[in-house]
């Protein structure tokens, strides 16, 4: 068994059911992106991960999946 390729087909798996799920229910999306806003808008200096994030989640839910 090869580990590495288990870890790639769980890695997939989980993201083709976050994908259906931000297609079903596109207010995941909303909180995430009201999340990220909070993380930017509430620290002096908002961590480099919030920045990050927030680029991500600023396409629509096709471009995000």
């Amino acid at each position: 068994m090869n580990l590495h390729r288990l870890a790639e087909e769980r890695s997939i798996a989980y993201h083709q059911v976050i994908a259906k799920r931000l297609r079903l229910r596109p207010e995941v999306l909303d909180n995430a992106r009201e999340r990220v806003r909070g993380w930017i808008t509430t620290s002096a200096t908002p961590p480099f991960y919030a920045r990050q994030w927030s680029e991500k989640l600023a396409g629509n839910i096709e471009s995000i999946v």
